[in-house]
């Protein structure tokens, strides 16, 4: 979510895209919840909410993360 700074429900939609039977339990989406919260306040919220979207587009980021974010994309895409 960070790295990437995708929403909570993007990440959880990649990961279930990787692991289809994986159950994630309410408590831990509470957890993750609060940390996008957290991530919101320090103005590192997401940039992107699903997979039409990319978080580093334009000038001003790293191209490293331009083309892993890429790379995760056509993943999910794929998958």
């Amino acid at each position: 979510m960070r790295k990437y700074r995708w929403s909570m429900l993007k990440t959880l939609e990649f990961l279930n895209s990787r692991r289809h039977n994986l159950e994630i339990r309410g408590t831990f989406i509470q957890q993750l919840q609060q940390y996008e919260n957290r991530l919101n306040q320090r103005g590192m919220g997401p940039l992107s909410y699903n997979f039409t979207e990319l978080s580093f587009k334009g000038k001003g980021f790293p191209r490293d993360l331009i083309d892993e974010e890429m790379i995760i994309r056509h993943t999910f895409i794929n998958s």
